[in-house]
């Protein structure tokens, strides 16, 4: 008797996040705010091989309607839970991708917790009260 397992690769993620920061008094303007648990929401990964997960955001600044922009350099993002590789926490994001997993461990449905910080400071101040987006990207590959 033969027995045959034909595997092949798998990799997948699903990404859940849709970080809002609400800037409301002195603090959250000098200290920053920091989003994690549901607020952050989560990625989960499928992978039969180990993997990276990079992001990066699609313009180097989060803008308003009217064109002001805050620069994405002032946000960071955090993989909290253990991806069984090399988590690179945190890194600011940017228009170049980066490195937020390095050589995660092949799992199946894992859930990876998401952190992210608004640094606040003096980029938070002197612009037009709104809201400013900018759209992230996370990439999954084989590593």
């Amino acid at each position: 008797a033969v027995l045959t397992a034909n595997l092949t690769s798998l990799l997948s993620m699903t990404v859940s996040s849709a970080p809002s920061f609400n800037f409301t008094n002195s603090e959250d303007y000098a200290n920053g705010i920091v989003l994690n648990g549901p607020s952050a929401g989560n990625i989960v990964v499928s992978s039969s091989l180990p993997y990276d997960i990079s992001v990066r955001s699609s313009t180097s600044g989060a803008t308003n309607s009217s064109g002001a922009s805050i620069p994405v350099n002032s946000f960071t993002v955090d993989i909290l839970s253990g991806a069984g590789g090399t988590n690179i926490n945190p890194v600011n994001l940017s228009t170049a991708d980066q490195l937020v997993v390095d050589e995660g461990v092949p799992s199946m449905l894992k859930v990876l917790d998401l952190e992210y910080r608004a640094l606040g400071g003096n980029t938070f101040l002197g612009k037009p009260a709104g809201a400013y987006t900018a759209t992230l990207t996370y990439t999954l590959s084989v590593d």
